[in-house]
């Protein structure tokens, strides 16, 4: 009993202070994952919307930046993003590409390559499907 209030007195007041710390810095951890795992669907399928961005000059063309937003609990890997450039009805150009995961309630941002300007002419996105990872 006595070796034991030695070893005890002879901790620093501050080596107490950071595990006290890193104690409620674990416990909130613990907290917030639990509390995604309990409340959040699994099963929701994912819903992402395309949210057309700036249009960049490119050595090749034009390049179109987009943000793919899942508004939904559920996770998207491999979503392929479409985007069409239109003057009226007619099709100009038709790019695509595939975003690698986008998480539940979260955002993902990419760029769809076209030679005609994206300026001068309808723009429309769209996601063509994912998968469940």
């Amino acid at each position: 009993m006595a070796g034991s209030r030695k070893i005890a007195a002879k901790t620093p007041v501050l080596e107490w202070i950071a595990g006290g710390i890193g104690l409620v810095f674990l416990i909130a951890l613990l907290v917030i994952v639990g509390r995604d795992a309990l409340t959040r669907p699994s099963s929701a399928p994912a819903v992402v919307s395309i949210e057309p961005g700036r249009i960049t000059r490119t050595a090749t063309g034009y390049v179109m930046l987009f943000k793919a937003v899942n508004v939904a609990g559920g996770d998207a890997a491999e979503v392929q993003i479409e985007g069409r450039l239109l003057d009226g009805d007619r099709v100009v150009e038709t790019s695509s590409a595939l975003v690698d995961y986008v998480p539940g309630n979260g955002r993902a941002e990419g760029g769809l390559y076209f030679e005609h300007d994206p300026a001068g002419l309808i723009v429309r996105m769209r996601p063509l499907g994912y998968q469940v990872p």
